[in-house]
């Protein structure tokens, strides 16, 4: 049954009139992650301590600042602002160290210590709850995409029908199914997806094409047919979920 449930947003996906699928589901398990922090991890313990060496990259910070609930938000913030000022004090009690021998001096022994964790003082490099979340689901739904292909037809059909995958998620689809098929059925795979995905780049080329062409002045009056936002529909293609289709 748990694994029915999870397949549920996989169906759903294959259904949407997205250029990825995968980008599909990742976009609503991050949003399912986000409304779960500000609900129940705003008030755990333990990830308010996991604050102390994780934050949030540029992008999910941004994402967090598009949701509702700025209260929520700051708490986080605040958190963190503390912690760094936590190790600011930490770092200015070394310094003011009476002096040492040289090899214990308090600016070589801070010297050290950023050199061992520069990139845990680089909020934008250092682990990024969102980003350790979506790349764990993003592999596991990936092989869930797989082994549903492979035992049911009706999946195979809707998979088959679909606009393909950015270019970051065909090639994990591809990498999976090295790990999890064999024999004709990842040679089966393998060239339904390849065939998907170089029709449906094709597709998207020729829509682009057509967008090019209206800007010579010979085809200014002819009909944009459905290449109008055929650039960002190319570029998602390219960089998947990052852009936004909409």
């Amino acid at each position: 049954m748990k694994q029915e449930i999870f397949t549920f947003p996989l169906w759903d996906a294959f259904q949407e009139n997205t250029e990825c699928p995968l980008c599909h589901i990742i976009e609503r398990t991050e949003e399912s992650y986000i409304s779960g922090l500000f609900r129940d991890m705003i008030n755990d313990v333990n990830f308010h301590r996991s604050l102390e060496h994780m934050s949030f990259c540029s992008t999910h910070f941004q994402q967090l600042l598009n949701y509702r609930d700025k209260f929520g938000l700051a708490l986080i913030v605040d958190k963190i602002l503390l912690h760094e000022m936590s190790k600011l004090r930490k770092f200015r009690r070394i310094m003011e160290v009476p002096y040492l021998p040289s090899k214990y001096h308090a600016l070589n022994i801070i010297r050290k210590i950023f050199n061992r964790h520069t990139n845990q003082y680089d909020i934008d490099e250092s682990p990024c709850f969102l980003c350790i979340h979506s790349k764990d689901a993003m592999h596991s739904y990936a092989a869930s995409i797989i082994q549903l292909w492979a035992c049911n037809s009706k999946f195979q059909s809707l998979y088959e029908n679909c606009k393909g995958f950015c270019f970051k998620h065909f090639y994990l689809l591809i990498g999976e199914a090295q790990r999890l098929l064999s024999g004709p059925q990842l040679k089966k795979f393998c060239q339904a997806t390849f065939s998907l995905q170089e029709n449906n780049l094709k597709r998207l080329n020729d829509e682009l094409n057509w967008f090019i062409k209206k800007f010579n002045y010979y085809y200014v009056d002819s009909p944009w047919h459905t290449s109008r936002d055929s650039l960002k529909r190319c570029i998602f293609k390219i960089k998947g979920g990052s852009i936004n289709q909409e």
